[in-house]
């Protein structure tokens, strides 16, 4: 490193010696030129005044001197300096003394200090000094060879002039030298900063070339990102408007299948009091329950619809997985034991309880206990729960025909069946096993299978535990130990009064629990009595602040009521419906029914809404319309108390015939009740635009800066944003 650094410095003086050298040659040749220039006008000064008169013979030796000393000085100026330095100063000592010897005068003794100076600055102070004593010893012998030409007084001026000379002349050369240093060191440093400039503007170049093309990649990003945007959104219209098909073309065949048995089993009386055979029972039975299984297959379509889309949300609280598991198999059992099958249960006693959605674990357990007795001839059906580290995990095991390996990592695909022998046996489309998988994995658990062919197999799944420790919420299989529970969960009060929505929330509000109260005064009252969290009301509800301390949410809700009150009419009913489900929205009405239009394309279906209110113990008089104009002309030539209407129907919609009965005035007291397969709450159009967050005692800065990350973590930006076309192009290049 120090070696480096000498060489720099050393580098660095030789460069400052070499500028120094320039200068000393650039002044050489300067003075010879003065020196030519001033002889020449001394020479032709000399001329006029001493013409003619001795005129050569005075003048005639000093230009042999004079001229042969400038040619030789610039004739070695370009190869030697010291050369053409002595060259100048020999002829210049040698033509000063013939001049003053030949003229007889002593005005041309100065210039021996002149030449000192010359001497001290072309070559070193030293030389000056050469040149002074060689000046002096000359003067010195002219006083003794020619008396009275000079006296001991210009000797002494000329010495003392010609040390001065050189002096001021050392003197300047070495601050020359430090300034010449200081220059060389500031454009050397220039010159590295100017390469390393030129480097940089290189890199920069380079950078803002690579920029260039990453920002045309971008913009090919973008316009790929929103065209899969806008694939992602029409896939996901595409999966609703498949499940809300399926809701429409499966519920209503299957709402009459299992209505009509149901009637014909609970309630004889609707047919004359006529009696079934037990073959004819049996038979409707199975009727019946075959409805029920197609009922529960639309039911999985819709769940994987909703689980594709994000949209299916579970209903939390602490269970006892051994209750489930014995609720699952009481509904199992009567199928399993009439195929001679052995039900074994391997369940401790006590067991830790879970946080899930009991509905949903149920479903898992019956779907792999009915699959796994649909798939035995003879044997055993095991259910078996261990603990294990922070897990309970449950399986159920047959010993059926097993799964060969090829195909148990197929299983838990999408409508793909376990086989040509489950297709032998019955088996539904392949979706049980795919939602059961995805039930347990939002639970947070995991679902696999082992399998031996000719042996059985045993499909078992995971559920995290309350308490890893698994000491603290232990049960009993009789019912939970309230006594070691945990700490209920903070409350939010629902203030609509709608017990639909308040499920709905429950499944996706992780860790809160929600009650309901039948208006906002209500929800102020019991909020503080449970020291609720805070207190969710519709956007349509007055709210009070002053009246509560508790933090109010208004936001528009996907409650049950809210399409009937979009739409105007009394009820809104969802098929499959049910004779209670009818009679309470007519009672609902608040007012005498007799005349009663069903409006339905459907004839099957009006006929069955016909026998649903033959079945009540009423006197109704039923019309039917088959379409929206039918409807339209029966309810103008004579109006009904009621209309049953469906909203999916040709020549003109349900839609189109509540636009009619508003601008017919003779309609507006015809109650409606809208009878539909499609799910009020499966809508996609949003809600609403405005959530409001009301805090009465304020917020502090903290909490508002929590509350704003929190909403910007769950909102999407626009997708405008990313639009190519809308995203500027950046900086322009430097210059």
């Amino acid at each position: 490193m120090w070696r480096s650094l000498l060489w720099q410095k050393a580098l660095e003086t030789t460069q400052a010696q070499e500028q120094l050298h320039q200068l000393q040659t650039d002044t050489l040749r300067l003075f010879a030129t003065v020196a030519a220039v001033g002889y020449l006008l001394w020479y032709l000064t000399f001329s006029i005044f001493m013409w003619p008169q001795d005129l050569i013979l005075r003048t005639f030796p000093i230009v042999t001197v004079v001229v042969p000393t400038l040619v030789g000085t610039y004739a070695l100026l370009p190869r030697s300096r010291p050369g053409a330095a002595l060259v100048f100063l020999s002829g210049g000592l040698v033509a000063v003394t013939w001049a003053m010897c030949l003229l007889g005068s002593d005005k041309a003794v100065a210039l021996y200090a002149l030449l000192a100076l010359v001497a001290a600055f072309v070559l070193h102070p030293l030389a000056g000094f050469v040149v002074t004593g060689t000046s002096i010893a000359i003067l010195v012998a002219l006083k003794s060879l020619v008396p009275g030409l000079i006296g001991w007084g210009d000797v002494s001026l000329t010495a003392a002039f010609s040390v001065l000379a050189v002096i001021g002349v050392w003197s300047v050369m070495h601050h020359l030298f430090l300034a010449l240093n200081w220059y060389s060191d500031s454009y050397a440093q220039a010159e590295q900063r100017m390469r390393e400039a030129q480097k940089q503007r290189g890199q920069l170049a380079q950078a803002w070339k690579q920029l260039e093309t990453a920002y045309s990649r971008l913009e090919r990003a973008n316009g790929a990102l929103e065209l899969a945007w806008r694939a992602a959104d029409e896939a996901e219209r595409s999966k609703i408007e498949l499940a809300a098909n399926i809701s429409h073309e499966l519920r209503t065949p299957l709402n009459m299948i299992i209505g009509y048995s149901e009637m014909m089993m609970t309630s004889p009386g609707s047919y004359g009091g006529a009696i079934l055979p037990a073959a004819y029972r049996g038979d409707l039975i199975a009727i019946y329950r075959s409805a029920q299984h197609l009922l529960a297959l639309t039911e999985d379509v819709l769940d994987l619809a909703r689980l594709e889309v994000g949209k299916l949300g579970l209903f939390r609280e602490q269970v006892d997985v051994g209750q489930i598991i014995d609720e699952a198999v009481a509904l199992v059992r009567d199928y399993v034991e009439a195929k001679g099958l052995k039900l074994i249960l391997e369940v401790p006693s006590s067991l830790p309880t879970v946080n899930a959605d009991r509905l949903r674990i149920r479903q898992v357990l019956l779907n792999l206990l009915t699959n796994a007795a649909r798939l035995t001839d003879r044997g055993h059906v095991r259910v078996q729960v261990a603990k294990d580290e922070g897990y309970l995990r449950v399986s159920v095991e047959d010993s059926g025909p097993g799964i060969p390996p090829e195909d148990q990592a197929r299983v838990f695909r999408l409508f793909v069946t376990q086989g040509k022998r489950t297709a032998e046996k019955g088996m539904g489309a392949g979706l049980g096993l795919p939602i059961s998988k995805r039930f347990v994995e939002l639970h947070g658990g995991e679902m696999g299978v082992e399998s031996t062919v000719g042996v059985g197999s045993r499909f078992w799944f995971t559920l995290p535990l309350s308490d890893p420790k698994a000491g603290k919420h232990a049960s009993t299989r009789a019912g939970l130990d309230r006594s070691v529970s945990e700490p209920p969960s903070p409350v939010v009060m629902l203030a609509t009064g709608d017990r639909r929505t308040a499920q709905c929330l429950q499944r996706h509000l992780n860790g809160y629990r929600v009650e309901v109260a039948d208006s906002y005064e209500e929800a102020c009252r019991r909020a503080l009595e449970a020291r609720a969290t805070a207190i969710l009301a519709d956007l349509t509800q007055t709210v009070d602040v002053e009246s509560t301390c508790i933090p109010v949410v208004c936001c528009p809700l996907a409650r049950t009521g809210r399409l009937a009150e979009v739409l105007g009419v009394a009820a809104y009913l969802v098929k499959p419906i049910s004779r209670e489900a009818l009679r309470e929205a007519i009672q609902g009405l608040g007012r005498p029914v007799r005349r009663v239009l069903i409006a339905d394309d459907d004839t099957r279906f009006v006929r069955f809404l016909a026998r649903l209110l033959n079945a009540e113990d009423r006197d109704f008089l039923i019309q039917y319309a088959h379409n929206g104009q039918e409807a339209i002309e029966k309810m103008l030539a004579d109006p009904p108390d009621l209309l049953l209407l469906d909203l999916a129907m040709p020549s003109l919609d349900g839609i189109g015939v509540l636009s009619r009965m508003r601008s017919e005035s003779a309609l507006r007291k015809t109650a409606v009740i809208v009878v539909s397969a499609y799910e009020e709450t499966e809508g996609t159009a949003p809600l609403g635009t405005e959530v409001r967050l009301i805090k009465p005692e304020g917020f502090r800065l903290v909490e508002l800066t929590q509350v704003i990350g929190a909403a910007l973590s769950h909102v999407s930006p626009p997708r405008a944003f990313a639009a190519p076309s809308e995203r500027e192009h950046p900086a322009k290049q430097p210059g």
